[in-house]
């Protein structure tokens, strides 16, 4: 899971030449936000053009989040 302008985002695989892949859950709604990231944590690219509301979470002491 990647937490991005508080949108969520799920993975979907890993990219070659090193990196992650991630789209938004809401695919099978239409929404095409997508992002990369390194490995080193960089966000290499990002569409971050959601057609909907991101979801509120709720984020513990422990780092485990919750939604809400």
């Amino acid at each position: 899971m990647l937490l991005l302008n508080e949108y969520v985002y799920s993975k979907i695989g890993n990219r070659a030449g090193g990196g992650t892949r991630y789209r938004c859950p809401n695919v099978n709604k239409g929404c095409k936000a997508r992002a990369i990231v390194l490995d080193d944590g960089v966000i290499l690219a990002a569409n971050n053009e959601h057609n909907h509301e991101p979801l509120k979470y709720l984020k513990t002491n422990n780092g485990l989040y919750f939604r809400l």
